[in-house]
């Protein structure tokens, strides 16, 4: 797919927006790792230059997961075509042809389109917060949650202009166009009038739904909001690659150690064939019911769900226990995908946190990973996993593992269809290659772009050779 080029003053942001202070950290990160030399230095800070100026631009592919459990995947394929048709029609937009990835047979390609430079603006403008503007340029409609100002006169029916405010300026129930920084998604038509949006704020009054049908988008994506969710998961890439690569077979006891929302989490049980324990654990309670009735939706028996802190997830006594904290050893398969600064995640226009915030994250991941290792049977795989670029997260989580447990070594992944480590870290080039990142790259049409034009993931797999006390 190509992309089209964006001249309007109100284009997507040449990089993403950024804290000063962590953007000089991320440019400059590899001045940290001793073991870095200039070259590798310089290399590191293009690389990671290069992966902030595509963030603010959307994957030009959606992936949808199938539940291969419920019906074959040609059926499901089928069904999915026959969803995605009615729903582009209403968009007035040509479906492209979806197709399975050549190397997971339960994943389907969508690919997209944009961005259309010939979308006339309106007069008529409607703001939308950060994460409404995002979902859009991902193929979703605006939903009332996400609006934050609105002409004063709106009623349904009317045309309007669908912008993100870039700056925070914007006041709920704004009525004035927005001045400061903003960026243009595209048309639609309005399914609720202004007074129905703002006209009382008690607890009460809570609407909900779509706002704004998006009718001419600046990116052409598929609606998924309302697709078969006991058949259909729609998930990026590398996470779908995650389950593969932690390979679960029928009959593993197998842990999610931070499963909310559940993607990974009914992946690994479906690639299980709904066979064997599969133990799915967040701390957050709400999380956990929507997780819940994920697993309930898909029909998936195996899994066990728990409101519980990881960080707590390991026991000193050898005596088995129906839920945690686990002995140690108890676990055939590990997946840690960590909580991270989700400094990969696209398309994102601007990020408010702080220095202070994104260095939390190491220290938190580590004592996940301690928790992980000792959970782990000997000969297990322990997966780890983020959505984020920085070293400190991916690269140098890996180093400290391999310095810190010699009971782990670090193994190659099947399938490998990102990239290798990023330079600049103190791993070696030997475990460079070992290690799975994917670096955002909108370059080309070649027959594998899908592969490349992801969000930024890394995956590091490891094997528990022995026990170390």
């Amino acid at each position: 797919m190509e992309r089209n080029e964006q001249t309007a003053d109100d284009c997507l942001p040449p990089q993403i927006k950024l804290n000063s202070e962590v953007l000089e950290y991320l440019k400059t990160e590899s001045l940290n790792f001793p073991k870095s030399i200039e070259s590798d230095r310089d290399r590191c800070e293009k690389e990671i230059c290069r992966i902030l100026s595509l963030l603010p631009i959307p994957p030009l592919f959606t992936v949808v997961r199938v539940n291969t459990l419920q019906q074959d995947p040609e059926s499901l394929l089928a069904l999915l075509k026959e969803q995605l048709i009615d729903n582009h029609r209403k968009r007035a937009v040509q479906l492209a042809e979806p197709f399975f990835h050549p190397l997971m047979p339960d994943v389907v390609i969508i690919p997209n389109a944009g961005p259309v430079q010939s979308i006339e603006r309106r007069e008529d403008q409607i703001v939308v917060d950060h994460m409404c503007g995002m979902s859009v340029l991902r193929g979703s409609e605006v939903f009332v949650q996400g609006i934050i100002g609105a002409p004063l006169d709106m009623t349904r029916g009317d045309i309007v202009s669908l912008y993100v405010d870039m700056e925070g300026s914007c006041l709920r129930g704004q009525t004035q166009p927005l001045k400061g920084e903003k960026i243009f998604l595209g048309n639609g038509v309005a399914l609720v009038s202004r007074n129905q949006i703002f006209r009382d704020s008690s607890p009460d009054h809570v609407l909900s739904g779509v706002g704004v049908s998006v009718t001419n988008a600046l990116y052409s994506a598929p609606r998924l909001d309302n697709l078969t969710s006991d058949l259909i998961f729609a998930q990026n890439l590398p996470s779908a690659v995650c389950s593969y690569v932690l390979n679960p077979q029928p009959n593993d006891t197998v842990l999610d150690m931070c499963a909310a929302p559940g993607g990974k989490t009914t992946h690994i049980a479906t690639l299980m064939r709904n066979k064997g324990r599969l133990v799915a654990i967040d701390r957050t309670k709400l999380k956990v019911e929507r997780l819940t009735s994920l697993v309930s939706c898909w029909g998936l028996t195996c899994v066990e769900v728990y409101t519980f802190d990881s960080t707590k997830s390991l026991q000193d006594s050898a005596e088995a226990t129906k839920g945690p904290p686990y002995p140690p050893g108890t676990f055939d398969r590990i997946l840690l995908d960590a909580p991270c600064s989700a400094l990969g995640q696209r398309p994102s226009c601007c990020n408010k946190m702080g220095l202070s915030w994104l260095k939390s994250f190491p220290m938190y991941q580590r004592k996940l990973l301690r928790q992980a290792v000792g959970l782990l049977k000997v000969g297990g795989t322990l997966v780890y996993s983020t959505c984020t670029i920085t070293l400190a997260e991916n690269e140098e989580q890996v180093a400290w593992v391999l310095a810190t447990f010699p009971q782990l070594v670090l193994t190659a992944q099947e399938p490998h269809i990102g990239d290798t480590g990023l330079v600049g870290s103190s791993l070696s080039p030997e475990h460079l290659k070992l290690v799975h990142r994917f670096k955002p790259d909108v370059s080309g049409d070649s027959k594998d772009a899908f592969n490349r034009d992801t969000i930024g993931f890394f995956i590091a797999k490891f094997i528990k050779v022995e026990n170390v006390k």
